[in-house]
């Protein structure tokens, strides 16, 4: 591909999710990716997750409220509507990362062919990280 990549808008579904999400939020904004925009969907939640992205203090940030409980994918289509960038990642309130998945990922996709769509990928590690 040939495009240039520049902003990448990570979507990020929740709901009551205001006291975990601080190592996944953490893990997105650490990435070694320089252009990238976190937008934290809320799904209704009834805990202070409007607390809790206020308190991260980091203008790549937003906080989108659902008016109605929809689920995770309509809270990853929300996102996607409200996304500033033409590239999208996904990433669960309760999942967190190496600091180089979003350059793994772009570079991946930079690699292919004109006609390649999308990629999807998973990957998971279990450690005892308490």
């Amino acid at each position: 591909m040939t495009t240039a990549v520049g902003l990448v808008s990570v979507i990020m579904p929740a709901w009551n999710a205001a006291s975990f999400m601080a190592r996944s939020v953490d893990s997105v904004l650490v990435q070694s990716w320089p252009e990238l925009e976190l937008i934290i969907v809320d799904d209704c939640s009834t805990d202070d997750i409007e607390g809790a992205v206020a308190a991260l203090g980091d203008p790549r940030v937003r906080l989108i409220r659902r008016e109605r409980n929809g689920g995770a994918g309509a809270c990853r289509n929300t996102g996607i509507d409200a996304a500033r960038a033409d590239w999208i990642a996904f990433h669960d309130s309760g999942d967190y990362c190496t600091s180089d998945r979003i350059d793994l990922s772009v570079r991946q996709l930079m690699g292919l062919p004109q006609d390649y769509i999308g990629v999807y990928g998973i990957a998971l590690f279990y450690t005892d990280a308490s």
